[in-house]
């Protein structure tokens, strides 16, 4: 029993954990920008958002296609400026049908998905040989304790000194973090996708149980392709969530340059109220 538990474990770690995993890592990302930006954070969101709100709805839309749920209503881009809603997508569904309940998670987390891909792409399109070397990195990666050495491959690609000098470079960049920007687990999409999980997980364990009892060595297979899907997923997420990471540590210092001169333009004002403070001496 204990064999069957480690192998569900991995396998949500791998298969479902890696994208929320990524997902919220980006997530967080992005809201360390908003806080950097303040009060204009809206507008860098609604200005990046003509590219990077349609890839976030389409993909929504698109999974709600495939898995049969109905789409009532879609907005790509709100063009409504007194609203604080970019775009969206409004969907009905069976809440008795299994296929539905599945699609739920897919849904959830069709931003991360489609925002990888449209970066690869921008990748592909402007810098197509570094995209190249680091596919040639990664290529025939199956293990996990193969990944340390592939990823620092992978980042001696992307940060190669030569980049900095080659403006399709910094075009990529600028783009895929139009599309970042809008990859993140929205409050809704969570909820969605966690009703989805929970039936896939149901699933899982379900089947782990029979493999586990009647047909062990076929769990130890199940387990390992698990594992090779979560590797894949890391791989394919692993751009945008570098990109991500760029913005994130760009807003953090930032936000680190932000608090230090607020706290000694804090101190001035309370050292110069004081000094105006004082009560001058009367003259005999």
């Amino acid at each position: 029993m204990l064999v069957i538990l480690e192998s569900f474990f991995v396998q949500i770690m791998f298969v479902f954990g890696v994208v929320i995993l990524c997902g919220l890592f980006i997530s967080f990302c992005n809201k360390c920008l908003y806080d950097a930006c303040g009060d204009a954070a809206f507008g860098l969101v609604r200005f990046t958002g003509y590219i990077g709100t349609p890839v976030h709805e389409l993909s929504h839309a698109l999974m709600c296609i495939l898995f049969g749920h109905t789409v009532t209503k879609i907005k790509l881009v709100n063009s409504d400026k007194r609203s604080r809603t970019l775009g969206y997508v409004e969907h009905t569904y069976y809440k008795t049908n299994l296929y539905h309940q599945i699609g739920n998670y897919f849904i959830g987390v069709a931003p991360i998905l489609a925002g990888g891909a449209v970066v690869l792409l921008f990748v592909w399109f402007f810098v197509p040989d570094m995209l190249s070397d680091m596919t040639g990195a990664v290529r025939g990666l199956a293990e996990i304790d193969s990944v340390p050495g592939r990823l620092a491959e992978v980042w001696h690609i992307l940060f190669d000194k030569a980049n900095f000098l080659n403006i399709r470079y910094w075009l990529a960049l600028v783009f895929s973090v139009t599309v970042v920007i809008h990859m993140e687990i929205s409050q809704s999409d969570f909820r969605s996708g966690l009703r989805g999980l929970s039936v896939l997980a149901v699933m899982l364990a379900v089947t782990d149980l029979i493999l586990g009892f009647l047909f062990p060595t076929a769990l130890t297979v199940f387990t390992g392709a698990c594992v090779r899907i979560g590797v894949g997923c890391l791989m394919f997420l692993l751009l945008p969530s570098v990109v991500s990471a760029i913005v994130g540590l760009f807003s953090l210092a930032i936000l680190a340059l932000r608090a230090m001169f607020g706290k000694r333009a804090r101190a001035a004002a309370t050292s110069h109220h004081r000094a105006n403070g004082r009560k001058k001496p009367r003259s005999k």
